[in-house]
């Protein structure tokens, strides 16, 4: 019975990725995958952290990070809402951060 427990116990671990994502995680792979700019890649994590649920950011992150992995896992856990606004977050997403700085300067 404790072999069974400890399976499942690990099992259901090994689907949740390790770490939640933060916005220097979105920095590095919006750097790494656009030629947005630090500014506004950092812009856009910060804004992304706040208008996406937290699964949804770990699969904007590992989208940009071409984590293929964390991408098909996180799939199968958001429901379609999430699914499609972090999907389509880099479409407006870095838009309005590269506004806001326009607008500043």
């Amino acid at each position: 019975m404790h072999v069974l427990a400890a399976f499942c116990i690990a099992f259901f671990i090994s689907l949740a990725p390790a770490v939640a994502s933060d916005v220097e995680d979105f920095v590095k792979a919006c750097n790494g995958a656009t030629n947005l700019g630090e500014d506004v890649c950092r812009c856009t994590g910060e804004n992304a952290q706040k208008d996406l649920s937290a699964d949804g950011f770990d699969f904007l992150v590992a989208t940009l990070a071409k984590d293929d992995a964390t991408t098909s896992t996180l799939r199968g856990r958001l429901g379609m809402q999430d699914l499609m606004q972090a999907s389509m977050y880099m479409t407006k997403g870095p838009a309005r951060c590269a506004g806001a700085g326009a607008q500043a300067d």
